[in-house]
């Protein structure tokens, strides 16, 4: 293949990377030194459409992760691109800035292909930019009991996954607004129910979630628990109806975007719901 701006003492790296994207990614055809969006000035080296709906896009350099790439990741992130970013490098380098730039690509969530002749040595993988440019959860801010969890969440999301990534933290809101609804039901922080009416009967820890969560924005009297803002409460409720949600195989660029700008939004609000819920709860000693 032949290249306008690629150096040509690169071209058999390019070419190389080429050929393993097509034998182990199954791509079909790859576009040479193209934009992949209007609003995007740099053009990789290559890049192709995968079979899941994301571009898959490879620049060639002699550093794992060259001068002026971090406008393009972020230009990625701005327009939720589902983007696969590899750098593709000879084996060997002796740059001096080898192991920071490495470190930068990993940071960035971009893959890093070293290549030798046809052996190609996957460094590290990439991940997918409309999900890496996900806010950090920051774990070390929530009580010890809650970090594994938090972390595996984020992983996961970060990773390729979503839909996994945001029902863990709703597993987490679920537990600890369960053990609340429970514990201020026992304290008498309920409006007490009226005179002949038939007394609460619910199982805290099995009840369907977001009937619970009704009943416990319906009964919770404020001026009994003034603890815990009747905001925090509806929107703990809100997020029930999402709790549910099957994933889907999704192959179009078009649909993976609106997912992943969906999912971005629900996870981080997701994270901010847990952190308000664990510090207003904490009067529970839940």
């Amino acid at each position: 293949m032949a290249y306008r701006f690629l150096s040509a003492g690169l071209w058999p790296i390019a070419n190389a990377a080429a050929d393993y994207f097509k034998e182990n990614w199954g791509v079909s055809s790859l576009r040479l030194e193209e934009s992949i969006c209007p609003d995007i000035e740099r053009r990789p080296t290559l890049h192709a459409l995968t079979s899941d709906g994301h571009y898959l896009c490879v620049e060639v350099s002699e550093s794992p992760y060259p001068t002026g790439l971090d406008s393009f990741v972020l230009d990625c992130r701005d327009n939720f691109l589902p983007v696969r970013l590899f750098v593709a490098i000879p084996a060997g380098s002796k740059d001096s800035n080898y192991k920071r730039d490495l470190d930068q690509a990993r940071i960035r969530a971009v893959g890093v292909l070293e290549i030798s002749g046809a052996r190609v040595q996957v460094l590290q993988n990439a991940l997918s930019q409309s999900l890496a440019g996900v806010r950090l959860v920051g774990p070390a801010r929530f009580p010890k009991k809650y970090r594994f969890q938090l972390s595996k969440a984020e992983s996961t999301f970060r990773g390729g996954d979503p839909q996994k990534g945001c029902s863990l933290l709703y597993d987490e809101i679920e537990s600890l607004s369960r053990r609340v609804a429970e514990k201020t039901y026992k304290k008498g922080y309920w409006r007490p129910s009226a005179p002949g009416a038939r007394p609460l009967r619910i199982r805290f820890a099995t009840h369907p979630w977001q009937k619970l969560m009704s009943k416990v924005v319906e009964g919770l009297d404020p001026q009994r628990c003034r603890f815990l803002p009747p905001d925090l409460l509806g929107r703990v409720l809100g997020i029930t109806s999402h709790r549910n949600d099957s994933a889907h195989k999704l192959n179009s660029l078009r649909l993976v975007m609106k997912r992943d700008r969906e999912l971005r939004t629900r996870f981080e609000s997701a994270t901010d719901i847990l952190f308000d819920l664990v510090n207003a709860s904490k009067p529970l000693r839940v």
